[in-house]
Parts: structure tokens; C-alpha cells; sequence
């Protein structure tokens, strides 16, 4: 129960000294869950590290926020936040992340079922590598885009390559495994680059890379090794068009013409200061938006559910339900505290995070803040063992849910609960792929080569 000391610790910083408070404290919290886990535990590989290490970079960056807001200055992207209301929405904040983590370390008796579906031998990986690419350009054959958790699904499977790839080469100490996997990576992060639209998918492809080799070495100072420089490099270079690329996507086009036009971008806007302009690190930050939560209590009270509610349906498949509303809940919010308009297509222009913590203080109060997300954290642990994903390397859709929750937890598990209803619906349907795919194999791909002692897994020992 050593949790309910560090809550009364968040609580007391937050009344002595505000914000500032009981950020820093709940930032000691984190380092030390960090630091026990990489240093004498070794079980890191895991869901609610990555989201330990999310939300110490997001805290961080929220003290940045309040100090910029406390000077005087005003930052236009976050015009709706409320820096009367900083201190409350730090305790928002600290209380409810403290809580996912802790409920995520909380052994449940009920399981749900197992992802099973192994692949017999990395030769068959090679099948993966092929699909994966034409997935990675699947705009120039596939004419049509699947709903909901389908395309979700869809747009995992490059990611799924990259991570196996990467884990078993790990694994194998096998260069040409290594290679394959680098080659996935390169080409994911090279599509983005021309033609998505949204910043954080350029750097996904190596992100997961890194997962991958850090899920199978378990010394997180392997990342030193000069075959991750490239990486780094490519990183560097990202956060310095960062800004830039937010502030100019609208107009910029799609293929190699993008590169010449961000180029230009990126020149004129060294001519002028951009009010709008944030870095990487500041848009990591979460206090604006969770302020502006705490204005809307305080203006019209809790929401007893309202705010949520249009998740009850979101299982309902459109094909039964033709005119089923969008689920958005970040558009949402974004009406809510004014920061959205509506477009000439009937669309809005903006979507914002309102997190999980703020979502479920905005519907609950306090109380329904430590038990949702405690509750939260419990339902991350059930999907995670699921996956089986230390122990069977060559499981191919343990791995898949896997990437998924690894990835969501370290981009901050989402904009707000609407990311739990996806999770269940990947799990699901990877639940009803994984059964099919056994049963028109008759499991002949369930082997023993799958099981730990034939593969030497250095992580967690």
C-alpha cells in the first residue's frame, strides 16, 4: 500500500506549493519506478514502462507550460488553457497516472483468452517481410479503406514485421534478420514522410524498431550501439522540421514535391517569430488541456457520463448500424471549450486531448478519476498477458496486440477512454483472427520451438 503514501505526498506538494508541487513530486515517482525497474527488477519490457517513461517526459513538459504561462507569455496553440486552474490540473493529472500504473501492477484470477497463432519457423518470417511492404504502400493498390479496428489492424501489420524482425534478430544475433528488419523501417518512415499527415507516424516505424531489439535484450544500453545512429540522426532532423511541418501541412503536398515545399517553409519561418510555433517537447505537454477540463467543472459541473457516453455504442459494428455517428471524442472536447469550428465539408477542424485522467474527472469527480483509472491500469494488465510476447517470439498475433499496447502507452495511451474501446476491439478481432488462423492450420504452427528455453531470451532473466 505504499501508493497511498506517494498520494498523500502529491496531495500535501499540491496544497504547499501548487502545480509545480505536485509535479515534481509525482516526477519522483516516476523516476524511481523507472529507475528500479532498469536497474534491479529487469522486467521492463512491458506496457506500463513505456507509459512511466510518457508520462515523465509529459510532466516535464507540462512544468515548461506553467513556467512560460506564469511569465506572462501566450502560446496560441494552447489560447484555451485556463493557468488559474494549473495547480488543480496537476493533481488531475499526477493522481490519475499514478493510478493506472498502480493498477497495472495488480494480479488479476480472471484471464482473458490467449493469443496463440505461432509461426513454426523464422523462415516463415519471410511471408511477413512481403506483406509487410505492401502493406507500408498499400495507397497504390488498395483502393479502399476498412472501418474502425479493421484498419487499425491494417495499418499494425508493417509495424509487426518491424517489431518481430527486430526482436528475433535480437534474438538470433542474426545480421540479416537485422537488415530486413532495418530495410521495413526505412521504408515506413520514407511513406510517411511523403504523404502522411500526421507527425508522429514518421517516427513510429523506428520507434518500434527500438522496441523490438529492447523487448529481446532487456539492457537498455544497447540503444548506444552505432547501428541505432541512423535512428538518432533521422530524430535530430525531425524535431528541427517539427514546428514547422504542424504549421504548414495543410498546404503542403503529398510525394517528393513535400520535401521542396517543407524546405521552404522551414526557411521562411526562420524570417519570423510563430506565435503558434511549439516544439516536440512542449506539445508532449497535457496541463493546458487538463485545465481546460477543470474550467468546464467548474462552469457547468460534472457531466455524469455525458462526456463518455458515445462510447456505449462504439462495439456496435456500422454494418448493423449504417448511420452510426462518428466517435470523436477529442472533437468533442474541442467544441466543448471552443477551440474548434466547423469546416465546409460538415467536419470540425480540430480535435484535442483531453487524456484519460481528464476524461474521467470531467464525467466523475475525484472519485471516479482514482477508480477509472485504477481500473484502467487492470484492464492494460489483462490485455498484456494475452499477448504471451516474452516468452513466445514467433507469435504472430500476441505480437501484433502486443506492438499495439507498447506503442499506445508510449505516445501516452490516448487522447482520452475512447482508446480503450480500440484496444478491445483489436484484441477482439486478432482474438477471432488467431482462432481461425489455428483452426485452418490445425495448429501445426503451435510448436515447441516456440517455447523459452529454445530461444535464449535475454530479456527479463
Amino acid at each position: 500500500m505504499h501508493f497511498i503514501a506517494w498520494l498523500y505526498i502529491i496531495f500535501i506538494s499540491n496544497f504547499i506549493f501548487g502545480a509545480w508541487g505536485s509535479s515534481i513530486a509525482f516526477l519522483i515517482y516516476l523516476f524511481f519506478k523507472v529507475c528500479y525497474a532498469v536497474i534491479y527488477s529487469r522486467r521492463w519490457v512491458n506496457p506500463i514502462f513505456f507509459f512511466s517513461i510518457s508520462i515523465l517526459l509529459s510532466t516535464l513538459a507540462n512544468l515548461k507550460i506553467i513556467s512560460i504561462f506564469e511569465r506572462g507569455f501566450f502560446l496560441h496553440s494552447y489560447r484555451y488553457a485556463k493557468p488559474e486552474l494549473f495547480d488543480e490540473a496537476a493533481l488531475i493529472w499526477a493522481v490519475g497516472n499514478l493510478m493506472i500504473i498502480e493498477g497495472y501492477k495488480r494480479e488479476i484470477r480472471f484471464k482473458f483468452p490467449a493469443l496463440e497463432y505461432h509461426l513454426n519457423k523464422v523462415n516463415h518470417l519471410n511471408f511477413l517481410f512481403l506483406l509487410s511492404v505492401a502493406m507500408v504502400f498499400r495507397r497504390f493498390w488498395l483502393p479502399i479503406s476498412l472501418p474502425g479496428a479493421f484498419n487499425n489492424i491494417i495499418n499494425l501489420l508493417p509495424l509487426l514485421g518491424i517489431l518481430m524482425y527486430a526482436r528475433i534478430a535480437e534474438l538470433k544475433a542474426d545480421k540479416r534478420l537485422f537488415s530486413q528488419g532495418l530495410v521495413l523501417a526505412a521504408l515506413a518512415t520514407v511513406h510517411a514522410i511523403f504523404y502522411s499527415y500526421l507527425r508522429m507516424e514518421m517516427v513510429i516505424p523506428g520507434l518500434i524498431f527500438v522496441l523490438g531489439t529492447l523487448s529481446a535484450n532487456g539492457d537498455i544500453w544497447v540503444l548506444r550501439s552505432p547501428r541505432f545512429y541512423p535512428l538518432y540522426a533521422f530524430i535530430t532532423l525531425f524535431m528541427a522540421f517539427f514546428t514547422t511541418f504542424g504549421a504548414s501541412r495543410a498546404n503542403l503536398e503529398g510525394g517528393f514535391d513535400r520535401i521542396a515545399s517543407l524546405q521552404k517553409a522551414y526557411s521562411a519561418s526562420e524570417l519570423k517569430e510563430r506565435e503558434m510555433g511549439l516544439s516536440v517537447f512542449e506539445r508532449s505537454s497535457s496541463i493546458a488541456q487538463v485545465s481546460a477540463v477543470s474550467g468546464l467543472v467548474r462552469d457547468r459541473g460534472y457531466y455524469q457520463g455525458k462526456a463518455s457516453a458515445p462510447l456505449l455504442t462504439a462495439l456496435i459494428p456500422r454494418f448493423l448500424w449504417p448511420g452510426k455517428p462518428k466517435i470523436a471524442l477529442g472533437v468533442w472536447f474541442a467544441l466543448e471549450i471552443g477551440a474548434a469550428l466547423q469546416r465546409e465539408d460538415g467536419w470540425y477542424n480540430n480535435s484535442i486531448n483531453m487524456t484519460v485522467p481528464g476524461n474521467l474527472y470531467l464525467d466523475f469527480g475525484w472519485f471516479g478519476l482514482g477508480t477509472g483509472c485504477w481500473l484502467v491500469g487492470v484492464f492494460l494488465r489483462m490485455l498484456w498477458e494475452t499477448t504471451q510476447f516474452l516468452k513466445k517470439p514467433l507469435n504472430l498475433t500476441g505480437s501484433l496486440l502486443a506492438g499495439y499496447l507498447m506503442y499506445s502507452c508510449l505516445i501516452g495511451l490516448g487522447a482520452n477512454l475512447q482508446i480503450f474501446v480500440t484496444l478491445l476491439a483489436v484484441y477482439l478481432i486478432l482474438l477471432a483472427l488467431d482462432r481461425t488462423l489455428g483452426h485452418l492450420t490445425n495448429n501445426k504452427y503451435r510448436s515447441s520451438q516456440n517455447s523459452p528455453a529454445a530461444w535464449e531470451t535475454k530479456a527479463n532473466p
